[in-house]
């Protein structure tokens, strides 16, 4: 019995690490397939997967670039979630909104579904009047601003950011009046 079990037992390390080997191959094998084919869809991922990691993010944004790939600014009335291929411009990729720092993936779904709801966002102040006021945040709005999340609207990000809290702070409080019915 005993001699059987040495047997087993050697053969056992051996059979395992094969094993191992084996799984990572293949996953090896699926990436590089992934990466070759479809280096968009690819990269998007992995940056989403590592979006609160600024310093791996930076290593794969170093590689997009290498590939020729353009990962552009965050947009408001563009970007999704996540890193996304642009349906728009090929080979790239829109920066995911809620990889933007102090903005949070439930602030940013708020302000997916008015987008989807109502259309595009027209300017700072139609973005202002229609978003849920949570989404006023005026840490979150400067670094969308900061960010470049309403270059596409038209509006200098150095004047925006001089002028953006007063905005909201004016279309917060006609909001409300509003909403209590006085006009």
């Amino acid at each position: 019995g005993k001699e059987l079990f040495d047997v087993i037992e050697r053969f056992a390390d051996y059979a395992f690490n094969k094993s191992h080997s084996y799984g990572y191959g293949l996953i090896t094998y699926q990436t590089a397939y992934l990466k070759a084919n479809y280096p968009v869809e690819y990269l998007s991922c992995l940056l989403t997967s590592v979006k609160s990691n600024l310093d791996k993010a930076g290593i794969y944004l170093a590689d997009a670039r290498a590939s020729d790939i353009r990962v552009l600014v965050p947009d408001v009335n563009r970007s999704e979630m996540d890193f996304a291929p642009d349906r728009v411009e090929q080979s790239a990729i829109l920066f995911g909104l809620s990889a933007v720092r102090n903005v949070g993936e439930g602030l940013v779904q708020q302000l997916l579904d008015e987008r989807a709801v109502n259309g595009p966002y027209e300017s700072f102040y139609d973005f202002v009047e229609r978003v849920p006021e949570q989404v006023l945040n005026k840490r979150l709005v400067e670094s969308l601003i900061k960010g470049g999340g309403f270059d596409s609207l038209g509006h200098p990000r150095k004047g925006l950011l001089a002028v953006f809290e007063q905005i909201i702070d004016t279309t917060v409080a006609k909001r409300r009046e509003r909403d209590q019915g006085v006009m």
